[in-house]
Protein backbone atom coordinates (compact mmCIF):
# COMPACT_ATOMS: atom_id res chain seq x y z
CA UNK A 1 0.00 0.00 0.00
CA UNK A 2 2.88 2.36 0.83
CA UNK A 3 4.46 1.75 -2.62
CA UNK A 4 1.18 2.67 -4.30
CA UNK A 5 0.94 5.88 -2.26
CA UNK A 6 4.49 6.88 -3.18
CA UNK A 7 3.75 6.09 -6.82
CA UNK A 8 0.59 8.22 -6.77
CA UNK A 9 2.44 11.13 -5.14
CA UNK A 10 5.18 10.95 -7.78
CA UNK A 11 2.61 10.65 -10.53
CA UNK A 12 0.72 13.68 -9.23
CA UNK A 13 3.95 15.68 -8.98
CA UNK A 14 4.84 14.71 -12.56
CA UNK A 15 1.44 15.79 -13.85
CA UNK A 16 1.66 19.06 -11.92
CA UNK A 17 5.13 19.70 -13.37
CA UNK A 18 3.90 19.07 -16.92
CA UNK A 19 0.88 21.35 -16.42
CA UNK A 20 3.04 24.09 -14.95
CA UNK A 21 5.49 23.91 -17.86
CA UNK A 22 2.65 23.86 -20.41
CA UNK A 23 1.16 27.00 -18.88
CA UNK A 24 4.60 28.62 -18.93
CA UNK A 25 4.91 27.88 -22.64
CA UNK A 26 1.44 29.25 -23.32
CA UNK A 27 2.14 32.34 -21.25
CA UNK A 28 5.41 32.96 -23.11
CA UNK A 29 3.62 32.50 -26.44
CA UNK A 30 0.86 35.01 -25.62
CA UNK A 31 3.23 37.87 -24.96
CA UNK A 32 4.20 38.29 -28.65
CA UNK A 33 0.68 38.93 -29.96
CA UNK A 34 0.31 42.61 -30.74
CA UNK A 35 4.09 43.13 -30.71
CA UNK A 36 6.82 43.10 -33.31
CA UNK A 37 8.63 39.78 -33.07
CA UNK A 38 12.40 39.38 -33.00
CA UNK A 39 14.14 39.44 -36.38
CA UNK A 40 14.82 36.01 -37.81
CA UNK A 41 18.47 34.92 -37.87
CA UNK A 42 19.00 32.22 -40.46
CA UNK A 43 22.16 30.80 -41.99
CA UNK A 44 20.51 29.65 -45.24
CA UNK A 45 17.13 29.07 -46.77
CA UNK A 46 15.65 26.99 -49.55
CA UNK A 47 12.92 27.97 -52.03
CA UNK A 48 13.59 31.71 -52.04
CA UNK A 49 15.58 33.85 -54.44
CA UNK A 50 16.32 36.79 -52.17
CA UNK A 51 17.82 37.39 -48.77
CA UNK A 52 15.36 36.86 -46.01
CA UNK A 53 14.48 39.11 -43.11
CA UNK A 54 11.18 40.06 -41.54
CA UNK A 55 11.79 43.69 -42.41
CA UNK A 56 12.17 42.74 -46.10
CA UNK A 57 8.79 40.98 -45.94
CA UNK A 58 6.90 43.92 -44.40
CA UNK A 59 3.69 44.55 -46.32
CA UNK A 60 3.04 40.81 -46.65
CA UNK A 61 1.37 38.49 -44.21
CA UNK A 62 4.13 36.23 -42.86
CA UNK A 63 3.77 32.88 -41.15
CA UNK A 64 6.90 31.92 -39.21
CA UNK A 65 6.88 28.29 -38.12
CA UNK A 66 9.40 26.45 -35.95
CA UNK A 67 9.59 22.74 -36.77
CA UNK A 68 11.83 19.67 -37.21
CA UNK A 69 11.98 16.73 -39.61
CA UNK A 70 11.80 14.19 -36.75
CA UNK A 71 8.68 15.72 -35.18
CA UNK A 72 5.43 13.84 -36.07
CA UNK A 73 3.11 16.86 -35.47
CA UNK A 74 5.46 18.99 -37.60
CA UNK A 75 5.32 16.44 -40.40
CA UNK A 76 1.54 16.45 -40.19
CA UNK A 77 1.50 20.25 -40.42
CA UNK A 78 3.41 20.26 -43.73
CA UNK A 79 0.29 19.52 -45.78
CA UNK A 80 -1.55 22.35 -43.97
CA UNK A 81 1.31 24.74 -44.77
CA UNK A 82 1.45 23.59 -48.40
CA UNK A 83 -2.30 24.17 -48.72
CA UNK A 84 -2.03 27.64 -47.18
CA UNK A 85 0.88 28.50 -49.47
CA UNK A 86 -0.87 27.22 -52.60
CA UNK A 87 -4.07 29.09 -51.78
CA UNK A 88 -2.66 32.38 -50.45
CA UNK A 89 0.91 33.01 -51.70
CA UNK A 90 -0.38 34.96 -54.69
CA UNK A 91 -2.40 37.12 -52.29
CA UNK A 92 0.58 38.05 -50.10
CA UNK A 93 1.20 35.18 -47.68
CA UNK A 94 4.84 34.21 -47.12
CA UNK A 95 5.56 31.09 -45.09
CA UNK A 96 8.96 30.66 -43.45
CA UNK A 97 9.54 27.28 -41.77
CA UNK A 98 12.61 27.38 -39.51
CA UNK A 99 14.52 24.39 -38.15
CA UNK A 100 17.83 23.91 -36.33
CA UNK A 101 18.74 20.72 -38.17
CA UNK A 102 21.52 19.74 -40.59
CA UNK A 103 21.48 21.52 -43.96
CA UNK A 104 21.77 18.40 -46.14
CA UNK A 105 19.06 16.58 -44.18
CA UNK A 106 16.66 19.54 -44.36
CA UNK A 107 17.28 20.19 -48.04
CA UNK A 108 16.53 16.57 -48.95
CA UNK A 109 13.51 16.45 -46.62
CA UNK A 110 12.08 19.67 -48.08
CA UNK A 111 12.51 18.40 -51.62
CA UNK A 112 11.13 14.91 -50.86
CA UNK A 113 8.08 16.45 -49.16
CA UNK A 114 7.58 19.10 -51.85
CA UNK A 115 7.66 21.92 -49.35
CA UNK A 116 6.72 24.79 -51.67
CA UNK A 117 7.37 27.56 -49.14
CA UNK A 118 10.55 28.96 -47.61
CA UNK A 119 12.44 26.44 -45.48
CA UNK A 120 15.22 27.99 -43.41
CA UNK A 121 17.98 26.93 -41.05
CA UNK A 122 18.21 28.70 -37.72
CA UNK A 123 21.63 30.20 -37.18
CA UNK A 124 22.86 28.27 -34.11
CA UNK A 125 19.38 28.32 -32.56
CA UNK A 126 19.41 32.12 -32.21
CA UNK A 127 15.93 32.60 -33.65
CA UNK A 128 14.46 29.79 -31.56
CA UNK A 129 15.96 31.43 -28.46
CA UNK A 130 14.81 34.90 -29.41
CA UNK A 131 11.23 33.66 -29.82
CA UNK A 132 11.40 31.53 -26.68
CA UNK A 133 10.29 28.42 -28.56
CA UNK A 134 9.90 25.48 -26.18
CA UNK A 135 7.77 23.13 -28.23
CA UNK A 136 7.28 22.45 -31.91
CA UNK A 137 5.51 23.08 -34.11
CA UNK A 138 4.99 26.64 -33.00
CA UNK A 139 3.84 29.31 -35.44
CA UNK A 140 3.50 33.09 -35.49
CA UNK A 141 1.32 34.94 -38.00
CA UNK A 142 2.53 38.47 -38.69
CA UNK A 143 0.23 41.08 -40.17
CA UNK A 144 1.20 43.58 -42.85
CA UNK A 145 2.47 45.96 -40.16
CA UNK A 146 4.96 43.32 -38.99
CA UNK A 147 3.25 42.64 -35.66
CA UNK A 148 2.19 39.21 -34.44
CA UNK A 149 -1.57 38.79 -34.87
CA UNK A 150 -1.79 35.08 -34.00
CA UNK A 151 0.42 32.40 -32.53
CA UNK A 152 0.10 28.80 -31.48
CA UNK A 153 0.23 25.27 -32.83
CA UNK A 154 0.46 25.39 -36.62
CA UNK A 155 -2.56 23.13 -37.11
CA UNK A 156 -4.73 25.56 -35.15
CA UNK A 157 -4.19 28.37 -37.66
CA UNK A 158 -7.42 28.71 -39.62
CA UNK A 159 -7.86 29.89 -43.18
CA UNK A 160 -10.22 32.55 -41.84
CA UNK A 161 -7.46 34.08 -39.70
CA UNK A 162 -5.11 34.17 -42.69
CA UNK A 163 -7.78 35.63 -44.96
CA UNK A 164 -8.61 38.35 -42.44
CA UNK A 165 -4.99 39.52 -42.49
CA UNK A 166 -4.64 39.16 -46.26
CA UNK A 167 -7.44 41.68 -46.75
CA UNK A 168 -4.95 44.27 -45.46
CA UNK A 169 -2.30 43.48 -48.12
CA UNK A 170 -1.93 46.20 -50.76
CA UNK A 171 0.44 44.46 -53.15
CA UNK A 172 2.09 41.09 -53.35
CA UNK A 173 5.72 40.21 -53.89
CA UNK A 174 5.94 36.46 -53.68
CA UNK A 175 8.32 35.15 -56.32
CA UNK A 176 9.10 31.95 -54.47
CA UNK A 177 9.69 28.92 -56.69
CA UNK A 178 7.91 25.60 -56.23
CA UNK A 179 9.89 22.35 -56.18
Amino acid sequence: MKKISIFLVLLFMGIAFICFNQQSVLAAAKNLVGRKPPEINISCSFNNKTSLSLSSLKGNVVLVEFWATWCPPCRKAISHLKDLHSKYASKGLVIVAITTEDKALVKKFAKDNRMNFVVALDNNGKTNSAYGVRSIPTAYLLGVDGKVVWQGHTMNLSAETVEKELKKVKSTSTDLPVW
